[in-house]
């Protein structure tokens, strides 16, 4: 089956289409330094016409509780836009999708108890090794795990 995962990061969203566990393209869509997501809607679009994939399998996002929910909450809703556009996409193509927690799939790197800057350096060795190539972008890695997970 021809799935598409996505790392739906507001300024640079990235992309992997997998065709089973064979990983078959990767892509980081540039919307500028504002993060307007609608800017990359024709490459999203490009990429559903060329891959036709079956399922989108996107991650979903989450907010901490306490004080730090306070302190990401903007980023967070703005993570959530993001993904809501970018399924609705998919959607309007008749392309199912499926959320996959941050938690699940960073289990695959050792879990998300590492912190932040491990994970990031961990999920681009495992996407490079996945990829046979050097992966460099974090996002691009963030796809290609989600999809291989």
């Amino acid at each position: 089956m021809n799935i598409r995962a996505c790392d739906p990061d507001c300024r640079t969203p990235a992309f992997a289409v997998f065709d089973g566990t064979r990983l078959r393209h990767w892509q980081l869509l540039q919307a500028g330094r504002a993060g307007h997501v609608e800017r990359v809607f024709p490459d999203i679009e490009a990429i559903i016409g060329a891959w036709r994939p079956r399922l989108l399998v996107i991650e979903s996002q989450y907010l901490p509780s306490g004080a730090e929910a306070a302190r990401r909450f903007q980023a967070v809703s703005r993570l959530v836009e993001a993904r809501g556009m970018i399924a609705a996409i998919f959607a309007v193509s008749n392309i199912d999708h499926r959320l996959v927690a941050p938690f699940a799939w960073q289990s695959s790197l050792g879990g998300a108890a590492l912190g932040r800057e491990q994970l990031k350096r961990r999920s681009i060795l495992k996407a490079s090794k996945i990829a046979g190539a050097r992966i460099e972008d974090h996002n691009v890695a963030d796809a290609i795990n989600i999809g291989y997970w």
